[in-house]
């Protein structure tokens, strides 16, 4: 048996390879099986499910529409980050992925010999994967060497539990990563197509192989057939709930357990938000035959609930994401897609217009103010702030009765404390404004980049091309520091820029300027 990793041949049924220590696949997966019974129940596709055709045109419908599916799963990723990609900040003590490549904890930097390719943390940010560009994967804080080599691609699950990633070759490998000496175990020893769904706590993946029209599912040490046409979206603990993408169909389907698919909209135009417990989606699709005209449409249950609309022309509908949550963003801050709330119950969406909806009872409010954009809300959830046009607005969820307020009238960008207390924004002419109550100060002129720390107490930012700080919004407390920076990034632990000899925490040795009085 050849080990994948370093390429020795090793003796049939070896556990591990005789020269790397990696191991070896013991039972090879199946790429197709006989369909019998086992923990997950029978396969039962119903009339939503494509035919069985494996045409070579088929194959290729299918290609070109996952390529449409991951450019929709893109744009959900690109709302969820918001326009300036830097409301949403790790929690305290939590790792930071910055621009990506850059790993940092409590102002240190996490791997600093590595040349870094990718990093993901977990849901509460206690927890990181690093992939060097050599291949070598790393899981922190359990250990800082190594749990495999060659790796092409990985996912960490939700609850940081498990790295599931492909190698070089195209085999799909599963790590517990609590186990410090154990071993990874290969799920799929046959070339896995990229966009394979792994479950929040890391035990169930949908995966698809080169060459075959089949999705498969492997739960808890079983594996299962779900149909053919489909590519896979997500899968929830224990696979209790699999949605995947019909290409025949261009329909978002949602797959029980027992293998049994129901079409839940056709037309898709949009990526799907799930909550924790993939119970309840929300997604966006065509209606009526007009190809412009978007319609978002909630799942209120999986079990046999008929999807409901919440309101025409809302595209791009994305959760408003609480600052100071750790939230994963395929743009840059933290790299995979997860929400920090666990259920979608009377919480906002953000697409062209503010919605709130309530799967509880089905009662529908969208903010009356008008167009929505780059919306973000408090900690606590109770405000969320928006821009309409170029006003910024805060818009209160305290009880019953939900009130607007402007809190500036010319507006182009803004950053907002976890707590929603203090709001830094930049006007149309580029002047960065601190504003807390009703009281705002103006801090600098002809700013181009800005971010904050959660408290809202510091900003970096880059004024008339200089790298500068303020702290507590006072005009006084401005610090102008020496060379340039190419990107800017802040958490719970300070304010970091990247420079030509990369990315460094500031170091607080600038120059104290009134940059108002210049």
């Amino acid at each position: 048996m050849k080990c994948a990793y370093c390429g020795k041949h090793n003796k049939d049924g070896a556990i591990t390879c005789k020269r790397c220590g990696m191991a070896l696949p013991l039972t090879p997966p199946p790429v197709r099986n006989d369909g019998g019974d086992d923990d997950l129940g029978s396969v039962d596709i119903g009339s939503g499910g494509p035919s069985g055709n494996k045409s070579s045109g088929k194959r290729t419908l299918v290609a070109v529409c996952a390529a449409l599916l991951a450019i929709l799963l893109c744009a959900l990723i690109i709302a969820l980050a918001g326009r300036g990609g830097n409301y949403i900040s790790p929690v305290s003590g939590a790792y930071n992925v910055t621009d990506g490549t850059a790993v940092f904890r409590k102002g240190a930097p996490v791997l600093p010999e590595l040349k870094i390719a990718d990093a993901k943390t977990d849901m509460s940010g206690g927890k990181v994967a690093v992939l060097a560009e050599n291949g070598e994967l790393y899981c922190l804080p359990e250990r800082d060497t190594p749990v495999a080599r060659n790796v092409a691609s990985f996912t960490l699950s939700r609850n940081g539990k498990y790295l599931i990633y492909k190698d070089v070759n195209g085999l799909l490998w599963s790590h517990a990563c609590a186990k410090k000496d154990g071993a990874p175990v290969c799920i799929c020893n046959s070339v896995v197509k990229d966009g394979y769904a792994v479950s929040p706590d890391g035990k169930s993946v949908a995966y698809c192989v080169e060459g075959d029209p089949v999705m498969h599912l492997f739960s808890s040490g079983k594996y299962k057939e779900l149909g053919e046409g489909f590519e896979p979206v997500s899968v929830s603990n224990g696979a209790k709930h699999v949605y995947a993408y019909s290409a025949k169909d261009n329909a978002l389907c949602y797959i029980n357990r027992r293998g049994k698919s129901v079409i839940l909209r056709s037309g898709l135009r949009g990526g799907v938000c799930l909550n924790s417990t993939h119970e309840e989606a929300v997604f966006t699709c065509g209606f009526g035959g007009n190809a412009d005209s978007d319609r978002a449409v909630t799942l209120i249950s999986v079990n046999g609930a008929e999807p409901k609309e919440i309101a025409d022309s809302v595209s791009g509908l994305a959760p408003v994401i609480p600052v100071g949550a750790v939230c994963m963003s395929g743009s840059g801050a933290q790299g995979a897609v997860t929400y920090p709330v666990k259920s979608f119950n009377n919480a906002y969406f953000a697409g062209g217009k503010l919605v709130k909806y309530s799967f509880r009872d089905g009662t529908v409010t969208i903010d009356g103010a008008g167009d929505c954009g780059s919306a973000v809300a408090n900690k606590a959830f109770d405000h969320v702030y928006y821009l309409n046009g170029a006003r910024l607005m805060s818009l209160s969820t305290k009880g019953k009765t939900i009130s607007t307020e402007t809190l500036a009238e010319n507006c182009a960008d803004f950053r907002i404390s976890g707590s929603g207390s203090v709001q830094w924004y930049l006007t149309g002419e580029g002047d960065l404004m601190y504003r807390k109550g009703s009281a705002e100060k103006l801090i600098a002129k002809d700013v181009t980049d800005l971010v904050v720390t959660p408290s809202g107490k510091e900003a970096l930012f880059i004024s008339g091309g200089r790298l500068c700080s303020n702290t507590g919004g006072n005009p006084k407390r401005s610090f102008v520091y020496e060379g340039t920076a190419s990107a800017l990034a802040a958490d719970a632990s300070g304010l970091y820029c990247r420079t030509d000899a990369g990315w460094m925490k500031l170091d607080g040795g600038g120059k104290k300027l009134d940059l108002t009085a210049e």
